[in-house]
């Protein structure tokens, strides 16, 4: 009676947290955790253990096991200790039954494996639980693709492609194989003709397209199987299964400066994201009244999930950032003023809070108050903001001229160095600085210039 009360009680609360805070990832998608019940079931997941339908049929489906916890056989690089081992079963007279994984819960209705009686069915909060885990994964965003690590060993000649599918709903019922149209689904991921390439572990990348624009996802139904025809397995077919993910890829809308050859934009993600070849994000604090950057995430490092980042990207490089499920990320930030954006703030005495911006000429760019005393403001989630303490005695602008790489700003008036040749990035020379605290020429046009072997920037 105690287990029976938290598990429903730990249902009610899986519920409650969904509705509260946004999900991007399938519970237990390492197969790390295992069922109460049934040890060989992974958690979150069900497959002929638990099965609804016709009563002699579930009967018969249910005689055998069809799931396996593998501990030996892991793929490459994994970070894990187990696997799942999906296997069909002869369950009557020669009929087989398919090995079968679903986040919802199986469906035989009839005794013909093609009938669509014959399914994976999920409805979001239907309260129904098995094995500690209820017939539904819930699922709030929009990824792109799904990825997942198979070793698939096929006997049958005629019909030896494994499949994986999912169908992102709205949470009301959906079933697949698909009875009818169903108007409820965002996007659908599909692919049907996986081969065993060798009986190795493979990495397999299967793109959503979406099925309607207008469903706000709410839950997904993953059903992976040892054939993609439905009865047309071998007993000795094997699937094992690791380390599946939901891959988001970010683009990151950017603002330009004309006077360097880059763009910035603030970001904060949920997602664990790889840093592009030619970006670079950093933390921001204020010391000083000036921006100081932290330590740089650069290209092929991974910023934590939730961490604020004013990011940077040379012009020609790309703007996307693609989520990593079970890579390490790097250290979060010591410290870190920037906010993550999405919640309204209003008349903090105590903050100031900045947006980032380009200045009133379009070519220098700084963190700029968003209201009129500094102490309000409204970034879109997704964006980062900047928050300083009063006490701090920040201005009304926080100019990043001097931060990014430590380049030099000046106005194309005095700097105070020595006897100099002045260069361009391609190391022509463009003018000489004369005296000891000589200017340098006023016919140079803005951009980066070298002098005494350092880089300055003329805007």
């Amino acid at each position: 009676m105690k287990r029976l009360f938290l598990l429903v009680l730990w249902t009610l609360c899986l519920a409650v947290t969904a509705q509260a805070q946004k999900v991007y990832q399938i519970e237990n998608s390492d197969f790390e955790e295992w069922g109460t019940t049934w040890n060989n079931v992974p958690f979150g997941w069900h497959s002929f253990e638990d099965p609804t339908g016709d009563a002699n049929l579930i009967d018969m489906i249910k005689s055998t096991a069809h799931t396996a916890k593998e501990t030996e056989n892991l793929r490459p690089g994994t970070k894990g200790s187990s696997a799942l081992l999906l296997k069909p079963r002869n369950v009557f007279l020669g009929i087989i039954a398919n090995g079968t994984i679903t986040t919802g819960q199986m469906c035989g209705g009839s005794m013909s494996a093609s009938d669509p009686a014959n399914h994976a069915e999920m409805t979001l909060n239907d309260g129904k639980t098995s094995n500690g885990s209820p017939f539904y994964a819930a699922l709030n965003g929009k990824p792109d693709s799904l990825v997942v690590w198979l070793k698939f060993t096929s006997n049958n000649t005629s019909y030896p492609n494994a499949s994986v599918s999912a169908a992102i709903t709205d949470g009301t019922y959906y079933q697949d194989p698909e009875d009818k149209t169903y108007t409820n689904v965002y996007a659908k991921a599909k692919k049907t003709d996986i081969v065993s390439n060798g009986s190795v572990w493979q990495r397999i990348s299967i793109p959503f397209v979406v099925d309607n624009a207008n469903v706000e996802p709410k839950a997904i139904l993953v059903t992976i199987s040892t054939n993609a025809e439905a009865g047309k397995g071998n007993v000795n077919d094997k699937l094992y299964l690791d380390d599946l993910e939901l891959v988001y890829r970010q683009s990151v809308t950017m603002s330009p400066v004309k006077s360097q050859n880059y763009y910035y934009a603030t970001m904060c993600s949920p997602h664990q994201l790889v840093v592009p070849a030619g970006a670079t994000a950093y933390p921001v604090t204020v010391e000083g009244g000036a921006i100081k950057l932290g330590n740089a995430y650069s290209g092929r490092s991974i910023i934590p999930a939730n961490t604020p980042v004013l990011v940077r990207r040379l012009l020609q490089s790309s703007p996307v950032f693609r989520s990593t499920l079970y890579d390490t990320p790097s250290a979060a930030p010591a410290s870190n003023m920037l906010q993550a954006g999405g919640t309204e703030v209003k008349n903090d005495p105590d903050h100031y809070y900045y947006k980032l911006s380009l200045d009133q000429t379009g070519e220098r760019l700084g963190f700029f108050w968003d209201s009129a005393d500094g102490h309000s403001i409204n970034v879109a989630e997704g964006k980062a903001y900047l928050k300083v303490p009063v006490s701090a005695g920040a201005a009304k602008s926080l100019m990043l001229d001097e931060s990014v790489d430590g380049i030099p700003q000046v106005d194309n008036g005095e700097l105070k160095i020595e006897n100099s040749a002045v260069y361009d990035l391609s190391g022509r020379k463009v003018g000489e600085v004369s005296g000891r605290h000589g200017s340098l020429p006023l016919q140079l046009q803005k951009g980066i210039y070298i002098v005494n072997g350092k880089k300055v920037a003329i805007h």
